[in-house]
């Protein structure tokens, strides 16, 4: 299964399994920008919900699906992140 993981302009296509933890997630991020985000400074998110995706729950307990699209938000200082900001994706995001 894979999960896009959009920011800002960008989008991440990270393959993973069921079993796999948001840990994972961040880190296989981390690695594909070759540590510019760093996995403990990232948060990943559920869209429409806004729920705040902790490290150690994994892909099978959320319930989250294949293509599911997260949101990513970086850290700016000790207490504060970055609003989400995302571009809307022409494929998947068209109105009818």
């Amino acid at each position: 299964m894979y999960l896009r993981i959009k920011r800002h302009s960008q989008t991440f296509f990270i393959t993973c399994n069921p079993d796999h933890t948001i840990k994972y997630v961040k880190e296989q991020i981390a690695l594909a920008t070759k540590d510019e985000l760093k996995a403990d400074q990232m948060r990943l998110l559920l869209p429409k919900k806004g729920t705040v995706l902790t490290d150690d729950a994994t892909i099978q307990t959320l319930e989250i699906k294949s293509d599911t699209v997260l949101h990513m938000v970086s850290k700016i200082s000790d207490n504060e992140w970055e609003p989400v900001d995302v571009f809307p994706d022409p494929i998947s995001d068209k109105s009818s």
